[in-house]
């Protein structure tokens, strides 16, 4: 069993924005020259200046569409101010794992799911990241175990995981 108490805090959304970047970016530069390429070869086999328009403005309408999601996505894990210093607690166990988040003077609240629910699963050098789904996640910081050997919970995560799927 593996017990983690926290403070949400803003950081926490920074590093949600940091795990997005690091995977937006390839695709925000591989994937205009992968669709152009074909316009580009075209080009240099037939020297055809249509495929080489064609190339370039597959590019800039790939780049102004990727600008324009962006933006409308730059406030996915902005954590609304409300939910600022609740405090968060996360039992993960053989059977589920429990989730309570309490904000003084404010809510309570208490969820319970079970290991076939977990969709994803990551880490980065500060943050384990739990998705449910692509809209429900949680960011728990390292170092806030408070129950058992830290070093030993990506393990036990993703063979839970792995068995629930099974």
């Amino acid at each position: 069993m593996f017990e983690f108490d926290y403070t949400l805090d803003a950081s926490l959304a920074n590093a949600g924005n940091r795990m997005i970047k690091k995977y937006m970016i390839a695709l925000y530069i591989i994937l205009p020259i992968v669709i152009s390429f074909e316009y580009f070869f075209n080009f240099f086999k037939t020297k055809d200046y249509y495929q080489l328009l064609l190339a370039f403005l597959s590019i800039f309408i790939f780049f102004t569409l990727i600008f324009i999601v962006s933006k409308i996505r730059k406030n996915t894990f902005n954590v609304n101010n409300k939910f600022l210093d609740q405090k968060v607690n996360i039992v993960f166990s053989d059977a589920n794992i429990s989730v309570k988040t309490k904000k003084e003077g404010s809510f309570e609240s208490s969820k319970t799911y079970e290991w076939k629910l977990i969709w994803k699963f990551t880490q980065d050098k500060s943050y384990y990241f739990l998705s449910m789904s692509r809209i429900e996640s949680y960011i728990i910081p390292k170092g806030s175990c408070t129950s058992a050997n830290e070093e030993e919970f990506a393990t036990f995560v993703e063979k839970k995981i792995r068995e629930s799927k099974a």
